[in-house]
């Protein structure tokens, strides 16, 4: 199974003033809400430490930099070729402030009829100037810096978790590539 190490790829490919100016961009507005976990068409929300989620607008700011990560990814990656990656979905930020967090979970979803099941995740560190919010992956902490954005397949042998935010508030932001 350590194989399964070799489809998980971390590219630095944001620069600090783009992460910093984002999270100006929007953490103050009044679009974020509670995050909440889907089962079987139903809304439900899993306990009280739930993250604030934000469905942005930011797709024009943030697409150079997905792309550029999805190419790499292919380019480094057996069986996945660029061209087979259509699309991706619009940008969920991510907001955890202190005693929040993200449970373990993989990323097996079916968003929405047309889009289908995601091939790749794509996650981006916007900050990292909090204590606490790891990120675990099987069971492994990966050491993940502002700026970094982290590649892996959207299946059940990819858990992964943000553990709780103990001071400051940790910003990054998902997308699920088609």
């Amino acid at each position: 199974m350590d194989d399964l190490w070799h489809y998980v790829r971390v590219y630095n490919l944001m620069d600090h003033k783009f992460c910093h100016n984002l999270i100006h961009q929007y953490e103050n507005d009044d679009q974020w809400q509670k995050h909440f976990w889907y089962s079987h068409g139903e809304k439900s929300q899993y306990e009280d430490k739930e993250l604030d989620v934000r469905f942005s607008t930011a797709s024009v700011e943030l697409n150079p930099y997905i792309d550029q990560a999805i190419t790499e990814y292919c380019e480094e990656t057996p069986h996945l070729y660029r061209d087979q990656i259509k699309e991706w979905s619009s940008p969920r930020l991510n907001r955890y402030s202190e005693g929040t967090m993200m449970r373990e979970h993989s990323d097996l979803i079916r968003r929405h009829k047309r889009d289908g099941v995601p091939v790749l995740s794509v996650l981006g560190l916007m900050n990292d100037d909090f204590e606490g919010g790891e990120f675990y992956m099987r069971g492994e902490h990966l050491r993940l810096q502002a700026g970094d954005i982290i590649v892996f397949p959207s299946t059940y042998l990819y858990p992964h978790e943000v553990r709780e935010i103990t001071q400051g508030i940790r910003y990054s932001w998902v997308v699920w590539a088609y």
